[in-house]
């Protein structure tokens, strides 16, 4: 008979000081092979589903850090077994594209594998043609297989590493894969179909994570519009009036030259004839330089004015220039911020960037419904008029200018639920159904089923409503909080079964939820105590979307009401409770491919939870370990790479997102000192089973010890007296043997001060980092003196409550 021997996969990654090296190795029963440094080489050994490093055991996903003889450190990770290949993902870097890699949620490229990974660890800037990596963490980050400068110009198909992600260069996309470690990436160039193609599988599992908003609207400011220059105006005097005093001159000379020829006779006509030439010369000569003079005021005032007018729009154009950049940065940022549904199913978005609103938000109540107009973000401030008969051009073309950038055109617009909770849709069959599908996406893209929950009442019988029932079906919004009930009834039967839970989530008024009701037919609630809270408004938090062919169908209840006929689409809404009415352009939808692409949600595991983001209700210890048996906890491995010395951190639970919840009595963290408190039948008992039982798994005898007090009957001291770690267990029921328990901690506690003294230490960490050494024989745990009911023991026992006063003083 032959013998089966199955393969099993593996990732190694080994990070010095100067380069990395990545191995992917395949293991058929026991197998040996090492990894290649520049100044070492290490080797690891297969057996039995464990690996050695340099004969020390290792675990999966963890780092360790082997001994060597060189001085060079070496970190190891570990990945496996690996059952399939991770596909990998990639990102366009457009012209000067930024892309930060760290642990934080902030990042482009978010990275988590170990406490070395830094919040911001590295930045990928594409500054004209080159790609610079820009390395801020220091460890870590490699390129080509060596450690990463602070800034260096990467090539066509150059390799980075930070730590197990690996990424390569190949204009214009980064490639990446985490070999170990989990990686979420915002605006992946693939798309989720992608994705899944490239695994060869359909990924039926993959978490929906809350982001920080990305888009921010552009800032509402105010800028005044300069006043145009004042316009030169000269004097319009009459041209008569201008030559007139050159004119008239020539009268007096004439009147003097007659006067004088009559007085003489007749004699001295050459003298007076010069005379009489003179003046006319002379007023010829002033009517001349008057014409000139007024001919060139002119001119410089059609200059001036010229020169006015071309300086003006000269600024008029510069800053319509800008207002056209500020108008399309600020559509583009609308639209990115508040985009269409049918670019979702569309583009097939992965679904980790959508639910990014939080109640603090402003928008959290806004749903967009289509394209309109909106307040430009730029107020312009017109110069104030002056008070004149005529207006000057450049005044109106100014005003012209504020009349064109008053408004945003073709933005999305929409209703906001947090003023307008009563909304009607008017229309045809076939708008009915875009509308409502419009506001069911909206809500289901960018809220979580722990902010946004749907029901709706709707009519089996008719067509479009059953589309609209195809699409909701398969969202999680639609779930009731112990996801038992869909809140979906097509008819009384439907009805009857979902409404004693729906009233009572209703009733409920969780702070965190908010609810949206489609009520497309009123008779299936008619009576029920549902009606009366949806009439009467004793829910808050709760919003009503009803339908009708006609306006005046419509209930008085729905106030709001969006308007889409073949003539007329408009949106009736109420803002600080005056009635306003927006023209809009409704985006349509695709009843196939808005039904398609619902089904994608059956594939997608949630993890955020609203305000609790995913905290389980119960956990199984194992669970706290990621294992399945016990075996698996490998307590021995453990064992040996605790440092007690540094940490004493011991996992108690899970928290948000099922991340693990530790705590650490050590001095320089949580503190040496603390109290579990609660009422009766909490769980102090369990939680503090818990944590001792984390404790041994994570510590060995040597390094922990403790003693239980338990005045609780034993539970917790029976638990626990057979393990090596305990030093001794007392309860309420030991009688005498509370006094002996006193003497012996004031002995232990004088013992150890003997102990410190005589090999000149002054705390238990230095003492153990001899014992390490070998340079002292015995070990010297840390003790944990643990109270159940410590209540009641001060109570009964006051004297052993100072000595356990005294003595936690000490420390």
């Amino acid at each position: 008979m032959k013998k089966t021997i199955h393969a099993e996969h593996f990732f190694f990654c080994a990070f010095s000081d100067s380069e990395s090296v990545v191995k992917h190795v395949t293991c058929m029963g026991d197998t040996a092979f090492f990894l290649h440094l520049r100044r070492q080489k290490i080797c690891l050994n297969y057996h039995q589903g464990s690996f050695l490093v340099n004969t020390r055991p290792m675990l999966s996903d963890s780092l360790l850090l082997p001994d060597s003889e060189v001085e060079e450190k070496v970190l190891i990770s570990r990945q496996g077994p690996v059952h399939r290949l991770a596909p990998a993902g990639r990102i366009r870097l457009e012209a000067e594209a930024l892309v930060t890699l760290g642990s934080d949620y902030e990042n482009r490229i978010c990275y988590q594998f170990h406490s070395r990974v830094r919040g911001r660890h590295a930045v990928l800037v594409m500054e004209g043609e080159n790609c610079v990596l820009h390395n801020l963490g220091g460890d870590g980050v490699y390129h080509n297989g060596r450690r990463a400068q602070e800034s260096t110009i990467l090539e066509k198909g150059d390799s980075l590493q930070l730590y197990g992600l690996s990424m390569q260069f190949l204009p214009p996309y980064l490639i990446y894969v985490p070999l170990v470690g989990e990686c979420r990436v915002m605006d992946s160039g693939f798309t989720g179909k992608e994705l899944q193609q490239r695994a060869g599988a359909v990924m039926v599992s993959r978490s929906i994570q809350k982001i920080p908003e990305q888009v921010c609207l552009p800032e509402e400011q105010e800028r005044e519009v300069l006043s145009p220059p004042q316009k030169k105006e000269t004097s319009q005097t009459p041209w008569f009036l201008s030559i007139g005093p050159s004119v008239t001159m020539v009268f007096p000379i004439l009147m003097m030259s007659l006067l004088g020829s009559r007085i003489s006779n007749g004699t001295g006509n050459n003298y007076r004839y010069v005379t009489l030439a003179a003046g006319v010369c002379s007023a010829l000569l002033g009517v001349f330089w008057g014409i000139t003079n007024r001919l060139a005021s002119r001119r410089e005032e059609q200059r001036s004015n010229r020169e006015r007018i071309i300086q003006y729009r000269e600024y008029l154009g510069k800053l319509e220039s800008e207002l056209q950049m500020l108008a399309q940065k600020g559509a583009g940022l609308w639209h990115r911020r508040y985009p269409a549904v049918p670019e979702y199913y569309a583009e097939n978005r992965l679904l980790i960037l959508n639910w990014n609103r939080y109640e603090a938000d402003p928008d959290f109540w806004f749903t967009r419904l289509g394209t309109g107009r909106q307040d430009f973000p730029v107020r312009l401030k017109l110069p104030e008029e002056r008070k004149v008969f005529v207006k000057d051009s450049m005044e109106e073309e100014a005003e012209a200018l504020w009349k064109r950038f008053q408004y945003l055109e073709e933005v999305p617009v929409g209703v906001d639920f947090r003023e307008n909770s009563r909304l009607g849709v008017v229309g045809e069959e076939k708008q009915l159904h875009d509308g409502v599908l419009q506001i069911f996406w909206q809500q289901v893209l960018h809220h979580s089923p722990e902010e946004m929950r749907m029901a709706c009442f709707f009519d089996s019988s008719i067509p479009w409503q059953m589309s609209v029932y195809h699409s909701m079906k398969w969202v999680p919004h639609i779930w009731s909080e112990s996801g038992e009930v869909r809140f979906l009834a097509g008819n009384k039967e439907a009805a009857a079964e979902i409404l004693p839970d729906l009233t009572r989530e209703l009733s409920a008024q969780k702070e965190q939820v908010s609810f949206l009701i489609f009520l497309f037919d009123p008779m299936l609630i008619l009576g029920e105590v549902l009606q009366s809270l949806l009439q009467e408004g004793k829910a808050d938090r709760v919003m009503v979307v009803g339908i009708a062919g006609k306006e005046q169908e419509l209930p008085k209840e729905y106030r709001s009401r969006m308007i889409w006929q073949k003539d007329r689409q408009e949106l009736q809404l109420y803002e600080n409770d005056k009635r306003i009415t927006v023209p809009v352009q409704y985006d349509t939808m695709d009843r196939k491919k808005a039904s398609s692409y619902s089904r994608n949600f059956a594939l997608w595991e949630r993890t955020g939870r609203g305000k609790n983001e995913g905290i389980p209700k119960n956990v199984d210890f194992l669970e706290l370990f990621d294992c399945l048996r016990i075996e698996e906890l490998h307590c021995e491995v453990r064992w040996q790479e605790a440092r007690p010395e540094k940490r004493l951190k011991a996992v108690i639970g899970k928290g948000m997102q099922g991340a693990p919840v530790y705590l650490d009595v050590h001095e320089k963290f949580h503190g040496p000192h603390g109290l579990i408190a609660g009422t009766t039948g909490s769980g102090k008992s369990e939680l503090l089973q818990t944590y001792l039982l984390s404790l041994m798994i994570q510590f060995s005898p040597q390094d922990v010890n403790f003693f239980v007090i338990d005045y609780k009957g034993g539970g917790t001291g029976n638990a626990v007296r057979n393990f090596p770690h305990c030093a001794g267990v007392i309860s309420n029921l030991s009688g005498g043997q509370i006094r002996r328990a006193m003497l012996a901690i004031s002995s232990e506690n004088k013992r150890r001060q003997r102990i410190f003294s005589r090999y000149e230490v002054n705390h238990i960490d230095a003492y153990m980092q001899l014992y390490r050494e070998g340079k002292v024989t015995s070990a010297l745990p840390h003790l944990l003196i643990v109270i159940d009911e410590f209540a009641e023991l001060k109570k009964e026992e006051p004297e052993f409550m100072q000595e356990v006063i005294s003595l936690a003083q000490v420390g």
